[in-house]
């Protein structure tokens, strides 16, 4: 994948589990101090640590106004949660039923990720978001698969007849993301979306939530190329200058 392939290429300029913790700017420079007491010295700083997080930041001198009020919870996050259950063999299939849904009752899809593998197992994707991905954070591990198969169990008849093994994953959970994606009101996104891409000094900032495709990889991949080039103009214009 290649966010893999940029974290392979790019090793030795990684220090990951390290949180940032402030930033400081002045006419000459940026200054990003981590937790562990590393600092970094640089020309621009890019920033694209999502708005829930954000705020962890000490920036000196301060973020503007705009921007303190995004971080602050005033640009929604959607709650996404995935999980996965591994079965024995894949018995919906014998049944005629693909494995793939999308349940309009509630934000839930249905995927089958093991539908081109060869071997006898299978395993059921539950992609949840919203309030239900909520619900289903706040149960133990036991109870958040025995509701899910209960729910399931309305369109895969059998499918709690089975000793099955699962995980999940919460990124509302996850310190790093606090949230699945940017999901603004629209006053919300009127008065804050053209705020959250626009630079401040020497710092930049992308991530999906200053793009329009929000969510996806595409849109983290827009961003940071629309942020790239400014700070490349940016430096070209000091140079000139």
């Amino acid at each position: 994948m290649l966010p893999q392939a940029f974290a392979t290429a790019l090793a030795e300029k990684i220090n990951l589990g390290d949180a940032v913790t402030r930033i400081e700017q002045t006419s000459l420079g940026v200054r990003v101090f981590c937790k562990s007491g590393l600092e970094h010295n640089g020309d621009f700083v890019l920033c694209t640590v999502p708005l829930p997080v954000l705020g962890q930041i000490d920036f000196n001198p301060p973020l503007s106004p705009l921007k303190q009020i995004a971080f602050s919870g005033g640009y929604n996050y959607r709650p996404s949660t995935r999980m996965f259950v591994e079965f024995p063999e894949r018995f919906w299939e014998k049944e005629g039923l693909n494995g793939w849904g999308f349940l309009s009752d509630r934000p839930e899809e249905l995927w089958q990720p093991t539908w081109d593998t060869s071997g006898k197992t299978g395993i059921l994707h539950s992609y949840l978001k919203g309030e239900m991905a909520l619900a289903m954070d706040a149960l133990d591990p036991d109870a958040r698969l025995a509701q899910l198969l209960q729910q399931w169990k309305q369109i895969i008849p059998g499918v709690t007849n089975y000793q099955v093994s699962s995980t999940s994953y919460s990124w509302m959970n996850d310190p790093w993301s606090k949230g699945g994606w940017a999901y603004p009101s629209k006053s919300q996104e009127e008065k804050l979306f053209n705020e959250l891409s626009r630079s401040e000094g020497r710092i930049y900032f992308a991530g999906d939530h200053t793009s329009s495709t929000r969510g996806w990889l595409q849109g983290a991949l827009e961003s940071g190329l629309m942020a790239a080039k400014q700070i490349h103009q940016a430096t070209s214009e000091r140079i000139s200058s």
